[in-house]
């Protein structure tokens, strides 16, 4: 496992690899999704070059305090990584290495869509992640790229990018994983405290209650849905930030044209951030 942190030398080594590039962008604190999704790469494409990025994007963060917090445990994650045996190179760079000018005034990779949904409530978020992502693009030059379907308007809007700027690469999304109680893994999950922990399944179980909901056709619209979410989930202690009933492809409202539905929630528990999803037939609905 190649170890790089400079841009010049994660492009020479590059250059001289003949087969497809695989690529998995992290921020590190890895976890069991990330690992299994690695794996699952790997294991798909056994002859391609897999690379892992770790790199905490300062311009994806709309808050100053959630950008300092947040995990680095870039050790341990090397540790992982070697563990598993199928990553060939790990790229890591400084921030001074991907903003050398600082981020004060730099150009944005922006989309319609970065402002729109979970956009609003995190302004700059999506077209932080599009920067950074176009910068990797530019450096690895992947063939395959895999990211996780728990940020699931981050995943359209990646391959809308990937479609708009004409990046030869196949955006696959890896299915949400999720511990034995249905938390989805996330790396935010390590700021829980015990207390929280005892609880936050609870995002997974209610949102489980909305589906059978609207499945059992209880519960129709986007508004009652939204209203029985909240009701049921603040029992807990979470706080709603935003309960979303969409179209799975255009994130548009679903209509009769929608094949599939999905069900968008972010919350929060405590300090901590927290979002789910659930994609369902519209077959198991009529």
């Amino acid at each position: 496992m190649f170890l790089e942190k400079s841009i010049i030398s994660c492009r020479k080594k590059l250059n001289s690899v003949s087969c497809p590039i695989i690529f998995v962008p992290t921020m590190g604190n890895l976890h069991e999704g990330h690992l299994r999704m690695i794996s699952f790469a790997k294991k798909r494409r056994s002859s391609d070059f897999l690379v892992v990025s770790i790199f905490v994007n300062p311009i994806q963060f709309e808050r100053e305090e959630d950008y300092i917090s947040y995990p680095r445990t870039i050790d341990s994650d090397l540790r992982l990584l070697d563990a598993l045996g199928v990553v060939d190179l790990v790229f890591f760079p400084e921030e001074s290495q991907m903003y050398p000018n600082g981020t004060s005034r730099i150009t944005l990779v922006n989309h319609p869509i970065s402002e729109e949904l979970e956009g609003f409530f995190r302004p700059g978020h999506f077209s932080g992640v599009g920067t950074i992502l176009v910068k990797f693009f530019n450096i690895i030059r992947p063939s395959y790229l895999y990211l996780g379907e728990k940020d699931y308007q981050q995943l359209l809007m990646v391959r809308k990018l990937v479609i708009d700027l004409d990046y030869p690469l196949k955006v696959v999304g890896f299915p949400i994983v999720r511990d034995k109680e249905g938390l989805a893994y996330s790396s935010r999950n390590s700021l829980l405290s015990k207390e929280e922990r005892l609880v936050a399944f609870r995002l997974n179980s209610t949102l489980n209650e909305v589906v059978e909901q609207f499945t059992s056709k209880n519960l129709l619209s986007e508004k009652d849905l939204s209203r029985h979410f909240q009701r049921r989930i603040s029992r807990f202690g979470f706080v709603v930030e935003s309960f979303l009933v969409r179209d799975s492809l255009s994130l548009l409202p679903i209509s009769s044209d929608s094949r599939k539905v999905i069900f968008l929630a972010s919350v929060w528990l405590g300090s901590v951030r927290l979002i789910d999803n659930k994609c369902v037939s519209m077959n198991s609905h009529t």
